[in-house]
């Protein structure tokens, strides 16, 4: 169960873009949340210290519960520490959501957690426009849906404990994905060989009844589990398809980092 949130802060444009999705888990969760910050000398830490806590009082006046913190060590250990010094059930942090992979994409600071964290981890990029209503236990303005990309493998299914999580948290349902590619395999000179029509479709069906047997395993009265298999030659276009179709409000995937932790983006 959610019962800290660790909110990584410095008062950017950019780390700012992570608070309101903070506040409103926290609001529906009853969570406490972990300010933290890194600064390198005093007048840092300082500065540092006012900074979260002007954040801190403008959820205080909301019956958050926060505490700030401020360290003299490198930002993304920081993170990774204070993560495992309180517990902390989720992290909530920003991205530059740029194209590109690894740190390009996330920023080196979001990779480092990345890697090394073993609790979930809410990325929310800068480019965001999904809006989540902050108001606590409203059921005329829950979220939409949590998509999960599923592979058939244990690992991809490592995130379906805190997608459900973070769904029963803000009153959403859960969209299960399978993208099915439409080739077999790639000849001798690197083309890609397509499936038989007759293939595929038995591919897709397989694909389709994980998906409803994987679903009936975490439906939930209060919570609906749809189920989607496409067929796509590229899984993350589909993906980002189906979530911008589907309202979805945030997508749940296990990464490949120390602690296989969920990243939730």
């Amino acid at each position: 169960m959610l019962r800290t949130i660790l909110v990584p802060y410095d008062g950017s444009p950019l780390s700012e873009c992570a608070l309101p999705y903070a506040e409103t888990i926290a609001l529906r969760t009853s969570s406490q949340i972990i300010l933290v910050q890194a600064a390198e000398d005093l007048v840092a830490r300082r500065h540092a210290e006012r900074t979260l806590t002007a954040v801190a009082e403008r959820w205080w006046k909301q019956g958050i519960a926060v505490e700030t913190h401020v360290r003299s060590i490198s930002p993304g250990t920081l993170i990774v520490n204070a993560a495992h010094t309180w517990a902390a059930g989720l992290i909530v942090m920003s991205t530059h959501g740029r194209s590109g992979l690894g740190r390009w994409l996330y920023g080196s600071v979001a990779d480092f957690v990345l890697r090394h964290a073993d609790v979930p981890i809410l990325l929310v990029p800068a480019t965001s426009e999904r809006v989540w209503s902050a108001a606590p236990h409203v059921p005329e303005t829950p979220l939409a849906r949590v998509l999960v990309p599923l592979d058939g493998s244990p690992f991809a299914e490592e995130a379906l404990g805190p997608a459900q999580e973070l769904a029963a948290a803000l009153g959403a349902g859960l969209l299960l994905v399978h993208v099915v590619l439409p080739f077999a395999a790639y000849g001798p000179l690197g083309q890609r060989v397509p499936y038989d029509p007759a293939d595929l479709r038995i591919k897709l069906e397989r694909k389709q009844q994980y998906l409803a047997e994987v679903a009936a395993r975490l439906r939930r009265p209060a919570m609906d589990v749809a189920t989607s298999a496409e067929i796509s030659e590229s899984p993350a276009t589909m993906i980002a398809r189906l979530a911008h179709d589907r309202e979805v409000d945030a997508i749940a995937m296990a990464t490949h980092g120390r602690g296989g932790a969920a990243r939730l983006g």
